[in-house]
């Protein structure tokens, strides 16, 4: 096997960085730019006493006791979501933006989106390694109890691997955040989404892929989304002794016999997160590969069952 780059700051997440200091190399959190963006909105009604949890969303109207009894009738907010588990607004025509669907593998349907913005988001989280599956427009929040009373749904819905759910909203640029309500709007949700211990963030269309290399990968790994994965190439993968490998070698592992074929069923391993290729880069050869440990868990099978998005959210919820 030829040899690979090792450089770990490679396949890292966007808020993690490698740095040195005195000789060792140390990994550093920071914040992005869309969390920075919605921190600043939300510092005002932020409530240091409210303690993040996710116990706070519960279903209306459920008790574990026949005289338990809700003390909360004025909740901040409630969730409104689908009942088909997919998104609470779809769009009509005759807008003044570009509006359409897109097949999604992680969503499991057809999800709409409204803007270049969101669709960006979509081509994104369908090649991220660390999102499990997401939707476009989930749900309305619906404020109450805050001085003022309005319903906002969001762009983008997403849950990572690691069970954290990220609410973003995508604007074309700075100049859509002109308006003070708008924004004061946007504080409040934020500060809705932390009590809960989600992350809410406001992306510019500029900020969601790293660079055009990331934009063209991204684009050319979702074609690939639902490209057959069955058991003989899921066989062939777990013959790798090393979880590190590089692009050309994963390529001809799956299709010793078409390089093209071998480079397609790589690009569906990416997005059902079996292996993680580096797509900030221009891809050849030598890209870095990872395995994940995901490959190891879940028997593979064809309907790809394995990352169906778990959908928690399925009448009206309240937050207290």
């Amino acid at each position: 096997m030829s040899s690979v780059p090792t450089n770990s700051a490679e396949l890292l997440s966007p808020a993690e960085k490698i740095i040195t200091r005195r000789g060792r190399s140390l990994r550093e959190t920071f914040l992005l730019p869309a969390i920075e963006r919605a921190e600043s909105l939300r510092r005002p009604f932020l409530d240091e006493e409210q303690k993040p949890h996710s116990a706070r969303l519960r279903a209306l109207g459920i008790r574990s006791h026949p005289d338990d009894v809700h003390v909360d009738l004025s909740p901040m907010a409630r969730l409104r979501v689908a009942q088909d588990g997919g998104g609470v607004r779809t769009f009509s025509g005759n807008l003044n933006h570009v509006v359409g669907w897109w097949p999604s593998f992680k969503a499991r349907r057809n999800i709409h989106f409204e803007g270049m913005a969101a669709r960006s988001l979509i081509v994104l989280n369908e090649c991220e390694s660390s999102t499990s599956s997401m939707l476009c427009e989930p749900m309305t929040f619906v404020i109450s109890g805050t001085g003022a009373s309005f319903d906002y749904t969001p762009d983008f819905l997403v849950e990572r691997a690691d069970g954290v759910r990220v609410v973003t909203e995508a604007k074309v640029n700075e100049c859509a955040l002109r308006d003070p309500e708008y924004r004061r709007r946007l504080g409040i949700v934020a500060e809705v989404c932390r009590r809960l211990g989600w992350i809410f963030q406001v992306v510019l269309e500029d900020e969601v892929f790293d660079n055009r290399f990331h934009q063209r990968n991204c684009e050319l790994v979702a074609s690939h989304r639902f490209i057959r994965v069955g058991p003989s190439e899921i066989s062939r993968l777990a013959r790798l002794s090393d979880p590190l490998t590089s692009y050309g070698e994963l390529a001809k592992l799956l299709a010793p016999h078409c390089k093209a074929a071998g480079r397609a069923i790589a690009h569906a391993l990416h997005v059902r997160r079996y292996v993680e290729i580096d797509l900030k880069h221009w891809l050849q050869d030598l890209t870095p590969v990872r395995v994940l440990n995901t490959m190891r868990k879940t028997p593979p099978n064809n309907d790809h069952r394995e990352n169906t998005f778990p959908r928690p959210l399925t009448l009206e919820h309240s937050l207290d």
